[in-house]
């Protein structure tokens, strides 16, 4: 996992957080329910509305990756793949069947397998670039998802605001209450 995304994440909120509490300011006041039930959950629905639930359950099911994905440093693979070649020249395309149940990668080890069942070289070379493209293409599905989430919210917080705002006008008679109502209505946006 790439420490950047929790590091950013975590500084975004403490800054968030700081300029609260040295503005004086009270955190309380920046997490009312009303602003954040409609804000979350008309975005989210707005997103589930823009898209079919088979791709929304799969966007979800995609971001704890985010977080625990791995990624393969080159040379590891590099040295790996050569071990594989000197194991199949020196005993054999069969011997890297053993080789398949051992990797931890599920794409190496489809591969390995077909190699080890003969696999023509060219039909396999199209296979595992049909993989790819269709693993490419599922990730892109899932971060066009999120991605179009992050264009509507801001939409749906000046929603927000204006329906409160026509709350704040509706108490008008209300001189002392209004400068609460008036800061409550701009935290949707």
């Amino acid at each position: 996992m790439d420490p950047a995304t929790i590091i950013g994440l975590l500084l975004a909120f403490g800054s968030v957080i700081a300029m609260v509490l040295i503005e004086g300011g009270n955190l309380s006041s920046l997490l009312l329910p009303g602003p954040m039930v409609l804000v979350f959950g008309a975005t989210l629905a707005v997103g589930l509305a823009g898209n079919t639930l088979k791709d929304v359950i799969q966007a979800f099911k995609a971001v704890p990756g985010m977080f625990i994905g791995k990624t393969a440093k080159p040379q590891e693979s590099i040295d790996q793949m050569v071990r594989f070649a000197e194991k199949a020249r020196a005993e054999g395309l069969l011997s890297l069947e053993e080789e398949a149940a051992s990797v931890k990668d599920a794409f190496l080890a489809r591969a390995l397998q077909n190699i080890a069942d003969g696999t023509d070289a060219e039909d396999l070379r199209m296979q595992m670039e049909d993989e790819i493209d269709t693993k490419s293409r599922t990730d892109h599905s899932n971060s066009k998802f999120f991605a179009s989430l992050g264009g509507y919210a801001p939409t749906i917080g000046i929603v927000g605001t204006v329906v409160s705002l026509t709350h704040v006008l509706e108490n008008l008679s209300k001189p002392d209450e209004l400068g609460h109502m008036i800061a409550a209505a701009f935290v949707a946006t």
